[in-house]
């Protein structure tokens, strides 16, 4: 590679950094960067410093024109198609070539040593491109930081719930208590009762006690009891005596007995409904349970997941920065040989080829993934066999309750039928528009520097779907610019004959990072209720950032 074109592509990189478009640059020093030399003014003016490079003058010429090339190329004037003569390098490219321009200094080999102010522009721009690497570390530690906090909080979120559970548990708990001390009651009544009425039957089948007297026979019959001969009444009335004794005995019995069954008889059913309580509120309980651990399990899946993608990525970025790093302090000490005695030149040189730049300032913490919250479901639930064994029959009274139908947990609803995903169509073919800028591509485009964008009212763009008429939800677009944000607000509308155009939709069209995008914030016109269409048009209605942002492709989204 000639030293001409060396230095050309040493300066293009420090000028990349500077502000493009008029807003300022967002390079990223993670991939490599790309600067374009797109028209044949350009490619021949590279050419001419190939072929002057023997002069002292013409390099001096060279570095001149290095600059305009570059300012010219950063504000992309004259940059009208990027199919040829695209020139792609990294700053580890500049470093080497730096170092062979150094070689050739140091030997005085370099037929024309750049001027002062050159050099100090090529070491503003490295700085500030280590200052660009320092804000991107910072960046990278941020979301390091928050995709382990992100994992963090699905703990977070399920310690707060399983506070909340745990006083369901309470009351389940308590529920169990109060049904197994009524159970324990209801085996004593039970107890008491079948004493009470054993001690009763036991008293009337004792002859001595179910022996009716003989009286009642003859004496306390009706004439008996209405005589008016005082022998017989007296006899009567002896009867009458002798009969409540044996009455009143056989009656106390039975009142104890009846009065004791009615006792357990009231806490069986006391106990039933205790039991009802208690199943319940274990099944209230267990399925807040299974719903936090659900809710912690889908959370950590998904945000370890990030958190795995996050450390390769930014791993792989720390690993570039610190090239990138290195790659620019190298290039910092390789100008020193242009600045130093020529005696001093050599061995200046052999300092910056073994010089290892301190690149700890970029490390990266990384975190290990959090410990999940402790959140056990329960094995067993009402009414299944395991929960009977541990819950009832286990229990010493279980064999002397009389227990209750088991009321089983409810089954848990089934999942809601998830929408339909949307639909994404294919790309839209453009027609007749009017633009800000057309840098081409015909509608199907991803490559930088290409596509369309609007400014100012009356900018649009017709565009069909040969596939197939869809509804509208929004679009997905590419934008094609890499240079930072751009956006505009514009209308959507649809037509089946491309015309009779009407009005469904306004969303915008705003990013920062070229790539695919939806448009946002999107508003259907009331009167729109999802009529399919082949035809749509774009229209400007007003500037978000800037100007509009270049489009590569666009695809409606049903």
């Amino acid at each position: 590679m000639s030293l001409t074109r060396q230095l050309t592509f040493a300066v293009l990189i420090a000028q990349s950094v500077r502000q493009i478009g008029g807003g300022l640059c967002d390079v990223s020093t993670k991939s490599t960067m790309l600067m374009q030399v797109t028209t044949k003014t350009e490619k021949q003016s590279l050419v001419g410093f190939e072929e002057r490079q023997e002069s002292a003058t013409d390099s001096k010429r060279a570095w001149d024109k290095m600059f305009a090339l570059a300012t010219r190329a950063t504000k992309h004037e004259n940059t009208t198609s990027v199919q040829e003569g695209d020139i792609a390098f990294s700053l580890q490219d500049v470093s080497r070539h730096f170092k062979d321009m150094a070689q050739q200094e140091a030997s005085n080999d370099l037929a024309s040593t750049p001027d002062k102010a050159t050099l100090k522009a090529i070491e503003d721009m490295v700085r500030q491109m280590e200052q660009g690497m320092d804000k991107e570390h910072a960046s990278s530690q941020s979301v390091v930081d928050n995709a382990e906090t992100l994992v963090q909080d699905c703990a977070t979120a399920a310690h707060a719930t399983l506070k909340d559970i745990a006083g369901l548990k309470r009351t389940m708990e308590s529920g169990r208590v109060e049904h197994s001390a009524c159970r324990t009651a209801e085996v004593g009544d039970r107890r008491d009762k079948e004493k009470a009425c054993k001690a009763w039957d036991d008293y009337r089948m004792n002859p001595a006690n179910n022996q009716a007297p003989l009286c009642i026979s003859n004496k306390l019959t009706r004439p008996a009891i209405s005589t008016k001969e005082s022998v017989l009444k007296s006899e009567m009335e002896s009867c009458i005596r002798s009969t409540d004794h044996w009455v009143s005995s056989l009656h106390e019995q039975l009142k104890s007995c009846d009065l004791l069954t009615t006792t357990h008889t009231n806490k069986t059913e006391d106990c039933k409904a205790k039991q009802r309580t208690f199943e319940s509120s274990f099944c209230t309980y267990a399925a807040k349970l299974d719903d936090a651990c659900d809710a912690q399990d889908v959370c950590r899946n998904s945000t370890i997941a990030g958190m795995k993608r996050v450390l390769v990525s930014e791993k792989n970025a720390e690993m570039v920065r610190k090239s990138e790093f290195e790659a620019g302090q190298k290039i910092l000490c390789f100008i020193n040989v242009f600045k130093v005695n020529a005696s001093l030149k050599k061995q200046t040189l052999e300092r910056c080829k073994s010089v290892e730049a301190n690149d700890s300032k970029y490390n990266i913490t990384y975190h290990s993934i959090p410990v999940a919250a402790v959140c056990n479901k329960e094995s067993v639930v009402p009414c299944n066999s395991g929960w009977l064994q541990r819950e009832y029959r286990s229990q010493s009274w279980h064999s002397q309750a009389n227990m209750g139908a088991c009321q089983a947990c409810p089954s848990p609803k089934p999942a809601p039928t998830p929408s339909p995903p949307p639909q994404i169509g294919c790309k839209l073919k453009c027609h007749a528009g009017k633009h800000f800028e057309d840098y081409g591509g015909n509608c199907d485009t991803e490559k930088s520097l290409t596509g369309w964008n609007f400014i100012r009212k009356g900018d649009y763009q017709v565009l069909e779907d040969t596939c197939q008429k869809t509804s509208f939800k929004t679009l997905q677009w590419y934008y094609s610019w890499c240079g930072g944000r751009r956006g505009s607000r514009m209308f959507v509308d649809g037509s089946d004959h491309n015309g009779g155009w009407k009005q469904i939709a306004v969303g915008t069209i705003d990013a920062k990072t070229c790539g695919v995008h939806n448009m946002t914030n999107v508003q259907l016109d009331p009167s729109y209720h999802g009529k399919r269409y082949n035809w749509w048009r774009l229209r400007h209605n007003h500037n978000t950032h800037n100007h509009g942002a270049l489009i590569g492709w666009i695809r409606i989204i049903s």
